[in-house]
């Protein structure tokens, strides 16, 4: 017997959306309902994760996970907004975390003095300073100075970052901290004009000197070399004309990196922090061959770059030499991006134009396609991140959406389906920690966004489940309704329980209490209950046995005979919503049907049309 349309309607409504591994689950419903806390801004700090979730209560603020327990930090920003009669908190939004001299330290936002430096020291949250100072401090100002910091770097002990210390106009400059306290590290741009700014940003240590690109207003965007003994210019396009350097990456005693100048264009370059080269001209006198994704391997960096005779893909440099490393699209561009060094190899995303986008491996002398996951398109690897050898992303296939996957060195295959079926959960911000990987996903595929972890080393324990009702053996009548009850228990979350009988589903239910209520079919009847906890694992309750009899029938009562002309009116009352037959008869011994009638809200009424006056009449259930 199969559930009425209405019961799978239902069903499909109430049913969760996840089909899970042994190896993945949800951390935490930080914010129950059909929105989710979008977790952020994953950092590891103490062996903790923390991160930036949105509750209603709350909005953006601190969260901790200290491998068991998911919980607020700190709500920095205190004060809510009343949306109709709904208080909603402000955000603090934390972000730019840096773990340094055993302290996390952050950005985030509270309305007495905007958005500045904080720490949490292990067991508190502290404002480290106010560098755009608010003279006039207020808990609800709507405007307070902000400083913005942002690119977080240790750097010689001292922590290194971009702020602004004015408004209007913005002076935003390298600051520091350190045992000494807040101070100004470097102020590159003249205090004049309409902008003091020299916006350091790309913040990167290398050979004991930070190096960063800013704008002194001067000589444009460029190259910075700074110590606390020196701050120099490196100006690889002259004049006011900027080079804007970025993707700095260490190779070998050189920094290697993106720049322009007016005669190459976008080119490779390298500095040893004293001298700064041009590593190869790979398109002609101002034309560009935009190196990017810079990664090292085996003596070697390599990168995406365009070239007229190649299209954009895989280069390298030796450190004389620069050529192509694969040309993996030969009539077209492959696009390789998100290079990452595994196992000896470089592995990456591409298209060859055959395939569409895939994962890619190149050891330095082969290239080949790991996996080609979706035959009939793209499956786009994104977010390809490490985690105890093994390599995760995300990718999408028509059979199970946007979702976890793993490449062990040897095999690509599905490391988790949260949202089951054709369904996303679009993973993002992997995080390894301890062996684990932390991300936010959605497993409603839309808004449902929540923090999620998958355990490759996780064994997973049943959940138990018994039925509490009925009791073994009672009987019921069949128009008795029966309740089924259940207790459920698990490691970690019972997430459903199905109740059955005779192996036919009575509704799954989603939260606590685990009941429902029911009729049941005379007969003996078997019944079950199925517990599905947080990692997809099912348990059956041992099955209950009980018995319904037919319940006896009461037979209609007449209640009134009215005849009028050739018409007789019979009104009797009937114990069930059933259909009742009036039957007539002249002598009680022969009976002839002569009207069917339903019953409704406890009566049924009959017609009799006759030009005889029948003498007797009796009513039955049909």
């Amino acid at each position: 017997m199969k559930p009425t349309k209405a019961i799978t309607l239902l069903l499909l409504l109430l049913a969760p959306l996840t089909t899970l591994g042994a190896d993945a689950r949800r951390l935490a419903d930080l914010n129950p309902g059909r929105t989710g806390s979008y977790p952020t801004n994953f950092a590891t700090f103490a062996g903790h994760l923390f991160f930036s979730a949105y509750t209603l209560d709350t909005g953006f603020e601190l969260w901790k996970l200290d491998g068991t327990n998911i919980s607020l930090v700190a709500d920095i920003n205190p004060t809510r907004e009343n949306l109709g009669g709904v208080f909603e908190g402000n955000d603090s939004v934390p972000s730019g975390f840096r773990s340094f001299s055993g302290e996390l330290y952050f950005s985030a936002y509270e309305p007495m003095y905007g958005a500045e430096l904080w720490k949490y020291t292990g067991s508190n949250v502290v404002r480290v300073s106010d560098i755009n100072v608010d003279v006039e401090p207020n808990p609800t100002n709507a405007s307070p100075r902000s400083s913005w910091p942002r690119e977080l770097t240790v750097f010689r002990n001292a922590l290194y970052f971009s702020a602004t210390s004015e408004t209007n106009p913005p002076n935003y400059e390298l600051w520091k901290y350190d045992t000494n306290g807040i101070s100004l590290a470097a102020d590159l741009h003249a205090d004049d004009g309409f902008d003091y700014s020299s916006y350091p940003k790309n913040l990167r240590v290398f050979n004991d000197a930070l190096y960063f690109t800013a704008d002194d207003g001067t000589n444009g965007w460029e190259l910075v070399r700074y110590t606390p003994e020196e701050t120099r210019v490196l100006d690889i396009n002259p004049g006011l004309n900027s080079s804007y350097p970025k993707f700095m990456t260490a190779f070998g005693s050189n920094l290697v990196f993106q720049a322009y100048t007016d005669a190459s264009g976008f080119e490779l370059w390298s500095t040893d922090g004293t001298n700064v080269n041009l590593v190869a001209d790979l398109v002609a006198d101002a034309g560009s061959s935009y190196p990017e994704f810079l990664t090292g391997l085996n003596g070697a960096v390599y990168f995406r770059a365009n070239t007229p005779e190649t299209g954009y893909e895989l280069y390298k440099f030796d450190g004389t030499n620069v050529s192509v490393a694969a040309d993996i699209n030969s009539v077209g561009d492959s696009f390789p991006k998100n290079l990452i060094r595994y196992r000896n190899a470089i592995v990456f995303t591409a298209d060859d134009g055959i395939h569409g986008w895939e994962l890619w491996r190149h050891d330095g002398t082969n290239t080949a396609m790991l996996a080609d996951l979706n035959t009939s398109g793209s499956s786009y690897p994104e977010d390809l991140t490490i985690s105890d050898g093994i390599l995760y992303f995300t990718a999408e296939t028509p059979q199970r959406g946007y979702e976890l996957w793993k490449y062990d060195g040897t095999n690509v295959t599905l490391a988790a389906n949260l949202n089951s079926g054709k369904s996303s959960s679009f993973p993002r911000s992997l995080t390894p920690l301890a062996n684990k990987l932390y991300f936010s996903a959605a497993d409603d595929g839309r808004t449902n966004w929540e923090p999620w972890v998958f355990d490759p080393g996780f064994t997973n324990q049943r959940p138990m489940v018994t039925l509490t009702e009925p009791l073994e053996g009672a009987i019921f009548q069949s128009t008795n309704s029966i309740t089924l009850a259940a207790t459920a228990s698990d490691e970690f979350e019972v997430i459903g329980v199905e109740f059955l009988a005779n192996g036919v589903s009575l509704g799954a239910l989603y939260s606590r209490p685990w009941l429902v209520t029911t009729n049941l079919p005379p007969g003996t009847n078997v019944l079950t209950a199925i517990a599905t906890d947080s990692s997809g694992a099912t348990t059956t309750s041992a099955p209950i046995t009980v018995f319904v009899e037919e319940s006896p029938l009461i037979p209609a009562t007449i209640a009134t005979v009215t005849r009028t002309g050739t018409a007789t009116i019979i009104t009797a009352q009937a114990p069930g919503e059933m259909q009742y037959v009036l039957e007539a008869s002249p002598d009680l011994t022969n009976w002839i049907t002569v009207d069917t009638q339903s019953a409704f809200e406890g009566n049924v009424t009959f017609s009799h049309e006759s030009a005889e006056e029948i003498q007797f009449y009796r009513v039955r259930t049909l």
